[in-house]
C-alpha cells in the first residue's frame, strides 16, 4: 500500500515539474517570438524612414528633379534615428545572431547620411563635377541599402524559424 501512494504521489510531482518545464519554455519561446516581430518592425520602419528621408530626395536633388530648399525641408523631419535605435538595442539584447547584418545596414545609411549632411552643409551641389560624384556614390549606396535590407530580413526569417510550431514559419 506505502509503494503504491508514493508512487501516486511521485508520479503528481514529477508530472507538476515537467509541466511547469514545458509551460516556462513555451512562455519564453511566444516572448522571444514577440520581441522577434517588434525587432523587425522597427528594422523595417528604420528602412522605409531612410528611403523616404534620404535616399528619395537626395536622388531627387542630385537628378536636379527638386531644388535644395526641398531638400533641406526633406531632411529635417523623420524617425529613423528612433527606430534604429530600438532596432539596435534589441538586436544587442535578445539577437545577436542579426548583429552583423544589421551592421552593414547600418554603416551604408552612415554612407548615406554623410552625403546628405555634405551636400546639406555646403547649402547645394557648387558644380557638374561634385554633382556627378555625389550622384555616383548615392547609385552605390542605394543599392547597396537595398541589399543590406534584405540581407536583414533574410536573417530575421531564419531566426523565425526558431520559433515555428510544427515547421511552420512565423510570418511577419
Amino acid at each position: 500500500m506505502t509503494h503504491f501512494v508514493a508512487s501516486l504521489l511521485g508520479g503528481g510531482v514529477v508530472s507538476a515539474v515537467l509541466t511547469y518545464w514545458l509551460n516556462g519554455r513555451r512562455a519564453r519561446r511566444e516572448f522571444l517570438a514577440n520581441k522577434l516581430e517588434e525587432t523587425y518592425d522597427a528594422v523595417r520602419l528604420f528602412a522605409a524612414e531612410c528611403k523616404r528621408k534620404y535616399i528619395g530626395p537626395l536622388g531627387q536633388y542630385l537628378l536636379e528633379k527638386i531644388s535644395f530648399p526641398g531638400l533641406g525641408e526633406q531632411l529635417t523631419t523623420g524617425n529613423e534615428i528612433e527606430y534604429r535605435r530600438k532596432a539596435e538595442m534589441l538586436i544587442r539584447l535578445y539577437f545577436p545572431e542579426v548583429k552583423p547584418a544589421f551592421d552593414q545596414l547600418n554603416s551604408t545609411w552612415t554612407s548615406i547620411f554623410k552625403l546628405c549632411a555634405r551636400v546639406q552643409y555646403q547649402g547645394g551641389i557648387a558644380n557638374e563635377t561634385e554633382r556627378t560624384e555625389c550622384l555616383a556614390v548615392w547609385n552605390a549606396e542605394s543599392a547597396d541599402f537595398d541589399d543590406k535590407v534584405t540581407k536583414v530580413e533574410d536573417a530575421f526569417l531564419k531566426l523565425s524559424k526558431r520559433f515555428s510550431y510544427r515547421g511552420k514559419t512565423r510570418r511577419f
